[in-house]
């Protein structure tokens, strides 16, 4: 990730706290991952469907960030 990117994208307590990770990203591209565990289960030992969707959800508010024009919010 470059530098710009780190200082415009922070995660928000939620996604930090279900263990969300950003491995890449710019303006064409956002690459994370959500280290899996016995608390992203949905009680069948699967992974919560909202575990997931968090995962998408944040990783898409960081490409729209990315994209805002300067100064936006």
């Amino acid at each position: 990730m470059t530098e710009e990117a780190r200082q415009r994208v922070r995660l928000p307590a939620f996604a930090e706290h279900v263990g969300i990770e950003v491995l890449e990203a710019d303006t064409q591209r956002v690459v994370g991952r959500l280290r899996i565990g016995p608390q992203h289960s949905n009680g069948r030992d699967r992974v919560h469907g909202g575990a997931i969707m968090s995962l998408a959800d944040t990783l898409g508010a960081i490409g729209t960030v990315l994209n805002l024009p300067r100064g936006a919010a």
